[in-house]
């Protein structure tokens, strides 16, 4: 197997705001492990898991990645921050798609299944674990994403994803 395969978006992931071409480069040979992964390929492991090719599959191990979520948010988070407060919010578009991904992410794989995008309002629907007014607060960051106000939102959903997770690992320790 090579160290990159162009592999066509699943179906399960396609999306205007990540995906403008129906194929993308996924770097199959660093998704076999969990790993720094160059924050421009979204949802490799996901697209891999879709597309029936043999990789890592964090939402199997969520628990041990989730401060790498919440770490490369805050990496995230600075730079929109910097770039809305110099007003230059054209800047801050592709780190606010990478923000909104690594919420997808989290959504899903605390739920130990992979991303879907496809009709994702009814997927978030079905998620125990999600801040209240998910859908309609998601749906209002992706309408436009470049916007200072969507910032503040996406910003208060990984707060709230956050707590909510913590609030249930704490919940299933008590039951056990």
């Amino acid at each position: 197997m090579s160290g990159t395969n162009r592999l066509r978006v699943p179906i399960e992931l396609q999306c205007s705001l990540f995906f403008f071409e129906t194929e993308i480069i996924v770097p199959v040979q660093e998704i076999q492990k969990w790993g720094k992964i160059d924050r421009c390929i979204i949802f490799p492991y996901d697209i891999a898991f879709f597309a029936g090719i043999e990789a890592y599959k964090p939402w199997e191990h969520v628990h041990k990645h989730i401060p790498d979520l919440l770490g490369n948010w805050k990496e995230i988070e600075e730079s929109c921050r910097t770039y809305f407060t110099e007003r230059q919010a054209k800047r801050a578009l592709e780190p606010m798609k990478e923000g909104i991904a690594l919420l997808f992410m989290m959504l899903f794989w605390v739920h130990g299944r992979p991303v879907y995008l496809q009709d994702w309002p009814l997927h978030v629907d079905t998620l125990d674990i999600k801040p209240v007014n998910a859908v309609e607060r998601l749906t209002f960051i992706m309408q436009g994403p470049a916007r200072y106000h969507a910032f503040v939102q996406l910003s208060e959903l990984f707060r709230e994803l956050e707590k909510h997770y913590v609030k249930n690992q704490i919940k299933n320790r008590l039951r056990q």
